[in-house]
């Protein structure tokens, strides 16, 4: 029965592949963009080719402008789920009609998308709410879909060298573990705690003044209404970025401090905790994202979030400034402590890509820069953790939404300072880790035995300051010759 119905799927697949990329000239969607075309074909074949096409629409260095818009359409424009299947849904898990749960019920969904749709709602104690609720059978769906895609990258890894370097099966495997955390209601509800308390956590542990600190929204989570297939968490009265179009010209909203709002806390905590784990948003689609009033922002869905352990945090976070200040050597060395390759096995392949990298750094958002690198570690067969690969993705989302949103602007634009400041931070770490006692010990020395000698110094310096460097080398030498 199970061979039937894979079949039977992969007739399905290739009757729409077949529709909407090779024969579409000769139908109706012949003058349709490329990006509408790929929406048509996700919506037909269900969830998993829709995250696919989510994927997608975040993904601006392979379609362009116009085509991630069409799919980002996908994010919370999916056809909604009947309302009487969510009635069902909220009886079989309450035990009450809704009516009973809720004072009032939006029967129109806020978004609808691949794996849940949401609702507002009002609880009978006044608190406006945000409903979510998980589409019936979507797991049976994805486990059916996954089965099929296995097999056809099966099949493409035969002409693909590349596929099967990054092996296509692991990507469809993780695909597949992605989607089941993402529906998983219980550990999502894990989730928004465990964010609001890192937050938290990063807020009281950098110089994150509270107004910068309150510009960042995470919303509540009511317990007592959360079920496996509904979750109920405070309401947010903010637009999704996917609409930006819409407030771009309100004065009531400053996109700039909103976006800054996010750097200032989640950035800031990255690159100076030297010994935390790091946690972030792993899906930041723009529908994820509430503009807010006043420059606030707020981080919604958190189906999946990404961890970097401490040990990954720091070789990140010092890539990042490496790379920030051009620095060839120290790039190639935190970048490959990152897998924890052996480093004379790698450097000497990857430092001609490196050194060309680094010269495009300058014009490029830290998308690129994450990215920039995976595609040379692909290249040289160098392997990647899965949470780095999350990590760059969030990071390639960023890039899209400022360029879309801010145009002419990069991620480094938004980042620059924190950059500049987690770098200056370092540098000066550096330089109380150096033990001076050995100089300082050879100075002295000079001190007690030519005290004139230590007045010529002085009067040297205030005319050539560059001449104290002689001196100390001249001091340094004489005693450890």
């Amino acid at each position: 029965m199970e061979n039937k119905s894979t079949f039977a799927r992969w007739l399905k697949i290739t009757s729409v592949i077949s529709k909407y990329f090779v024969f579409y000239k000769l139908g109706k969607r012949r003058k349709d963009i490329f990006g509408k075309r790929i929406r048509y074909a996700c919506e037909e074949l269900g969830p998993i080719f829709i995250k696919l096409g989510q994927i997608l629409s975040t993904r601006y260095d392979i379609l362009n402008n116009e085509d991630c818009a069409e799919l980002q359409k996908l994010l919370d424009q999916v056809e909604p789920i009947p309302l009487q299947k969510v009635e069902e849904i909220i009886e079989k898990d309450f035990g009450k009609k809704y009516a009973a749960v809720f004072k009032t019920f939006n029967t129109t969904p806020l978004a609808s998308a691949s794996i849940a749709q949401v609702h507002r709602a009002t609880l009978h104690d006044g608190k406006k709410v945000a409903v979510k609720i998980r589409r019936p059978e979507v797991s049976e769906h994805v486990e059916s879909d996954i089965r099929v895609l296995k097999q056809v990258v099966a099949v493409a890894s035969l002409f693909s060298p590349t596929l099967r370097h990054v092996d296509g099966k692991q990507v469809v495997s993780q695909l597949r573990d992605w989607m089941l955390i993402e529906m998983d209601f219980k550990q999502e509800v894990k989730n928004i705690k465990q964010m609001k308390s890192y937050l938290a956590h990063a807020a009281e542990h950098t110089d994150t003044s509270e107004e910068e600190a309150n510009n960042l929204i995470i919303p509540d989570v009511y317990d007592e209404y959360c079920t496996e297939n509904v979750i109920v968490m405070e309401y947010i009265d903010g637009v999704p970025l996917s609409k930006f179009e819409t407030i771009k010209d309100n004065l009531d909203y400053d996109i700039m401090s909103a976006a800054k709002a996010i750097a200032m806390l989640t950035v800031r905590h990255w690159l100076t905790a030297r010994n935390d784990e790091y946690i972030f948003h792993a899906d930041p689609h723009p529908a994820n994202l509430l503009i807010l009033k006043h420059g606030k922002i707020a981080l919604v869905d958190f189906g999946l979030i990404g961890r970097l352990s401490p040990e990954q945090t720091r070789h990140t976070a010092d890539l990042f400034l490496a790379v920030y200040a051009r620095n060839l050597e120290r790039s190639i060395e935190y970048a490959l402590a990152i897998p924890g390759v052996d480093y004379d096995k790698y450097s000497d392949k990857l430092r001609p890509d490196i050194k060309e990298y680094l010269r495009k750094t300058p014009t490029t958002g830290v998308g690129f820069w994450f990215m920039g690198f995976v595609r040379i570690f692909v290249k040289h067969k160098v392997p990647i953790p899965y949470d780095i690969i999350l990590f760059g993705r969030q990071n390639a989302v960023g890039d899209g939404l400022i360029s879309t949103i801010l145009p002419g602007k990069t991620t480094i634009d938004i980042m620059g300072e924190e950059l500049a400041r987690a770098l200056r931070k370092k540098i000066t770490q550096n330089i109380l880790d150096v033990d001076f006692s050995r100089l300082a010990y050879a100075v002295s020395e000079e001190v007690k035995n030519s005290p004139d000698r230590v007045v010529s110094i002085l009067e040297r310096l205030s005319k050539d300051p560059y001449a104290i460097v002689k001196d100390f080398h001249e001091a340094t030498s004489k005693k450890y010759e």
